[in-house]
C-alpha cells in the first residue's frame, strides 16, 4: 500500500515538473541537465531578431541621406544667377551717355545767343540799376525801333516763315543778373546789338560807374566778348556788328565792334561807341 502511496506521489510531482517547464511564464533559471530544454523555449519564444527584423527595416526606411538629397534639389546657384541676370553696369553706363566733353557745342550751329552782366557801380551809392539789350535786324533807323528786341518788343519774327525768330527770354533788372536774347535760324544779313544804363541814387541823379559785359554764343560757344564801362546814365553803347553767315565759320568772322559815335539832330556824341541817348543807324 505504502508503495503505491510513493508510485502515486512521485508521478504528481513529475507531472508538476513537466508543467511547470511547459508554461509561457519566464523561464526559470535552469541548470545541469534543464539546460537544453530552457534553450529550446528561449529560442522559440523571442525569435522577435527574425520577426521584427527591426534593424534590417530600420536601416532600409531612414536611409535619409538617400531620399532627401537636399543638395541636389535645392541648387540655388543655378537657380537664381542673379549677377548674369541683373548686370546693371551694361544697362546704366552713364559715363557714356552724359560724356560733355565729348558733345561738344558745334559753333556752326544757327542759334546766336546774346548774354549781357553787370556789376554794381564804384561808389556803391546806387540804389537802382538797370541794364537793357537791344537787337536789330538791319534796314531799321534806330535800336529803339518797334521791330527790335528789346524790353518793349520780347520777340520778333523776322521769317521767312517760322525762321529767323528773336525772343528776349529775360529781362534782367538788378546787378549780378544776366540778361539773353536768343536768335534762332537767323537769314542772311546783318544784325545790330546795343546796350542802354540807366542808374541812379535814389534822386534821380546817376552817379559812379558801372562795368558791362557783352558775350555772344553761336551753337553755345562763345565767339564774342566786350566789356564797356558806363559813366553816366540813360547813355547808349553801340555793342557790335554781326554778320550771317559769316559768322557761323567762327574764328572771329562776321562779328565787330560797333561803330563810334556820329553826331546828328537826334543824339550826341559821348565817345568810344557811347551816345547820350540812342543810337540811330544810317
Amino acid at each position: 500500500m505504502r508503495s503505491s502511496v510513493s508510485l502515486i506521489v512521485l508521478s504528481l510531482l513529475l507531472a508538476m515538473s513537466l508543467v511547470a517547464c511547459t508554461t509561457d511564464a519566464p523561464a526559470p533559471v535552469c541548470s545541469g541537465d534543464d539546460v537544453d530544454a530552457n534553450c529550446v523555449i528561449d529560442t522559440d519564444a523571442g525569435e522577435d531578431a527574425d520577426s521584427g527584423e527591426s534593424l534590417d527595416a530600420g536601416h532600409d526606411a531612414t536611409e535619409e541621406p538617400d531620399v532627401t538629397e537636399e543638395p541636389d534639389v535645392t541648387e540655388e546657384p543655378d537657380v537664381t544667377e542673379e549677377p548674369d541676370v541683373t548686370e546693371e553696369p551694361d544697362v546704366t553706363e552713364e559715363p557714356d551717355v552724359t560724356e560733355e566733353p565729348d558733345v561738344a557745342p558745334d559753333p556752326t550751329a544757327e542759334t546766336v545767343t546774346i548774354l549781357l552782366e553787370w556789376t554794381e557801380s564804384q561808389p556803391e551809392d546806387v540804389v537802382y540799376s538797370d541794364l537793357d539789350l537791344y537787337y536789330c535786324k538791319d534796314g531799321v533807323n534806330s535800336l529803339e525801333d518797334a521791330s527790335c528786341v528789346y524790353w518793349k518788343y520780347e520777340i520778333q519774327e523776322w521769317g521767312p516763315g517760322e525762321t529767323n525768330i528773336a525772343v528776349l527770354w529775360n529781362d534782367a533788372d538788378d546787378a549780378g543778373q544776366v540778361e539773353d536774347i536768343e536768335h534762332d535760324s537767323p537769314a542772311n544779313g546783318r544784325y545790330h546789338l546795343g546796350v542802354q544804363a540807366y542808374w541812379d541814387d535814389g534822386t534821380g541823379v546817376g552817379v559812379g560807374e558801372i562795368n558791362a559785359t557783352v558775350k555772344v554764343l553761336v551753337g553755345g560757344v562763345e565767339v564774342y566778348r566786350s566789356t564797356q564801362v558806363f559813366e553816366t546814365s540813360a547813355t547808349m553803347w553801340y555793342a557790335a556788328v554781326l554778320d550771317w553767315p559769316e559768322l557761323r565759320t567762327g574764328g572771329g568772322a562776321g562779328i565787330s565792334e560797333g561803330a563810334d559815335c556820329v553826331a546828328s539832330a537826334q543824339n550826341s556824341c559821348v565817345g568810344g561807341g557811347l551816345y547820350d541817348t540812342m543810337v540811330y543807324l544810317d
